[in-house]
């Protein structure tokens, strides 16, 4: 039985990566392989996958001395992996970590989690760079499953990438974005669409777009903008606007406002949004699942989406989006296809132009409902270049 190891899941922590995840499983378990994966919470993704063998992602820290120990773990799986089939250094590591190392020395197949991780928001960059370093060391056959890829400015974490990127079988990115940085990396790579779309036109199907709508959402971001001269004003700003969007809805409709937790560290952030608006508001830490959000959504007015998948979850159940883009992600996949109008910077929209603009659109809902019907009809109706290579590689072995 072949074996196949997942790397870099991120998975429930967050809706839209839990999204990801599950439909790359669907598409591998029509095979008869072995599957495991490395995830940053392995407990958690065991009982939304019980399936599936989980392991602890490789270079985990726990609080404090955040860099110390990246490093030091850094140099132990370099060591371990040079001399794979006997060095002690690797007992080192911590035990599930240690198996994550094994299981992949005897990988038939590694495949990067789909996603948007390779980016220098976060210290993150580098625990998932080790994963994936393990992997090149050991030689194994590797598949970048459709993901974004950058912004990434320092040195080193720049230069790892390439000499990982170098050396795997297939690269997919989801927006032109990432294949430029790609480029500039030297090196190649395909477009393929976000798995997130895989699965929307089921969605799109069984939701009532006839029924009445009854709440305003949002899902809110606890972000550090990383590229601004002052990030705690710049927070404070966004989250200012976000609330005196919510407002201005609220004035106008007089439906109440949901947040979502997509992703649970974005707490603080929804909080303080909540705090300052106008009206009561329900913060949903129930909606914890794909299916969950989209039923939500398919009942509601409008969407404003700081989270990325949110916006795809939105487009699904032809619920009006507009999307605030903090990471070239979201406005390059908008972009790719053909949804300009439907995002703007999260560090500098205006209040009233994007209530405005939501207004706007739910005004004719079902020419809303017709043009994302079409996106997704042709989106689902070609060929995915990721799931046919995948397709392909099984197949033949």
């Amino acid at each position: 039985m072949k074996q196949v190891v997942v790397t870099n899941v991120f998975g429930p922590m967050n809706r839209g990566d839990h999204e990801l995840f599950k439909v790359l499983i669907e598409k591998l378990e029509k095979y008869d392989l072995k599957i495991s994966a490395i995830a940053r919470d392995p407990e958690l993704c065991s009982t939304y996958f019980p399936n599936i063998q989980f392991y602890e992602q490789l270079g985990k820290c726990t609080e404090g001395a955040y860099f110390q120990q990246i490093l030091s773990r850094v140099i132990y799986l370099i060591l371990s992996t040079l001399t794979p089939f006997f060095n002690p250094l690797k007992y080192l590591l911590p035990d599930s970590q240690r198996k994550a190392l094994d299981a992949i020395s005897q990988a038939d197949l590694v495949i990067s989690c789909p996603g948007g991780f390779l980016e220098d928001s976060t210290p993150s960059l580098y625990t998932h760079l080790v994963q994936l370093l393990a992997s090149v060391l050991f030689g194994k056959r590797i598949v970048m499953a459709p993901m974004s890829i950058g912004p990434i400015k320092a040195f080193l974490p720049k230069n790892i990438l390439k000499f990982i990127l170098l050396r795997v079988d297939a690269i997919f990115v989801r927006e032109p974005i990432s294949e430029k940085f790609c480029q500039q990396l030297g090196v190649s790579s395909k477009i393929s669409d976000d798995l997130a779309f895989v699965n929307s036109n089921l969605a799109f199907e069984s939701i009532d777009h006839e029924s009445n709508v009854n709440c305003i959402v949002a899902t809110v971001i606890n972000w550090n903008f990383p590229n601004s001269n002052d990030s705690n004003a710049a927070r404070n700003k966004y989250i200012d606007s976000m609330s005196e969007t919510l407002n201005n809805l609220h004035a106008s409709t007089n439906l109440p406002v949901k947040l979502i937790v997509q992703v649970e560290n974005d707490l603080p952030a929804i909080e303080k949004v909540r705090y300052k608006l106008n009206m009561p508001c329900e913060i949903m830490y129930g909606v914890n699942t794909p299916e969950k959000i989209k039923e939500l959504l398919g009942a509601s007015f409008c969407l404003i989406a700081s989270r990325f998948h949110s916006a795809i979850f939105s487009l699904s159940v032809g619920c009006p989006v507009i999307a605030l883009s903090y990471l070239p992600k979201t406005s390059g996949m908008l972009d790719l296809y053909g949804l300009s109008d439907l995002h703007r910077p999260i560090d500098n929209f205006d209040p009233q132009e994007v209530a405005s603009s939501l207004k706007k659109i739910a005004s004719d809902r079902q020419k809303f409902i017709a043009r994302t019907k079409e996106l997704f009809t042709s989106i689902i109706g070609g060929e995915s270049p990721f799931l046919m290579y995948i397709d392909s590689k099984l197949s033949s072995n």
